[in-house]
C-alpha cells in the first residue's frame, strides 16, 4: 500500500506540472493567435501610409519646381512646370496626375475624397479614403536664394 501512495503522488505532481505548462501554452498560443489574424488589417494600413507618404513626396518635389500653381476646383490642383501645364484630379476612386491634358498615371487609390486649398505660397492636400482613413499635409513653396 506505501508503493501506491508514492506512485499517486509522484503522478498528481506530474499532471499539476502538465496542466500548468498547458495553461502557459494556451496563454501564449491565443495571443499569437490574435496578432496572426491582425496582420491582414496592419499590413494594408501599412501599405495605405506608404502610398500616401509616396504620393506627398513626389507631389512636393514636383511642387518646388513649379513657377506657379492653381485650383480652380477644390479637387483639381494645377502646377505650371516649365511650359508645361500638371494637373491632379480625381478620376473614379482615384487621384491622377496628367500632362497638358494627356495620359493617366494613378497616384493614389481608393479616394472617397480629395481636396485642394490654397493659402499664398502654400498648399493643403486633405484626402479621405475609402476605409475611412483621413490625411492631410501642407506643402509650403521653398525658394533658394542665391546671392547676387
Amino acid at each position: 500500500m506505501k508503493s501506491c501512495l508514492k506512485d499517486d503522488g509522484f503522478t498528481l505532481v506530474e499532471i499539476l506540472f502538465a496542466l500548468g505548462l498547458f495553461s502557459l501554452l494556451s496563454v501564449f498560443m491565443t495571443s499569437a493567435l490574435a496578432s496572426i489574424t491582425d496582420w491582414h488589417v496592419r499590413d494594408t494600413n501599412t501599405n495605405t501610409r506608404m502610398e500616401w507618404n509616396i504620393f506627398i513626396r513626389q507631389l512636393d518635389r514636383e511642387f518646388q519646381k513649379t513657377k506657379d500653381f492653381g485650383v480652380p476646383k477644390s479637387n483639381i490642383l494645377l502646377l505650371d512646370k516649365s511650359g508645361e501645364e500638371i494637373t491632379y484630379e480625381v478620376y473614379n476612386n482615384m487621384v491622377r496626375r496628367r500632362v497638358d491634358g494627356a495620359g493617366h498615371e494613378m497616384v493614389l487609390q481608393d479616394i472617397k475624397s480629395f481636396h485642394v486649398k490654397k493659402e499664398g505660397e502654400s498648399l493643403i492636400i486633405s484626402v479621405t479614403l475609402i476605409n475611412g482613413d483621413m490625411y492631410e499635409k501642407r506643402l509650403f513653396k521653398r525658394y533658394k536664394f542665391e546671392p547676387s
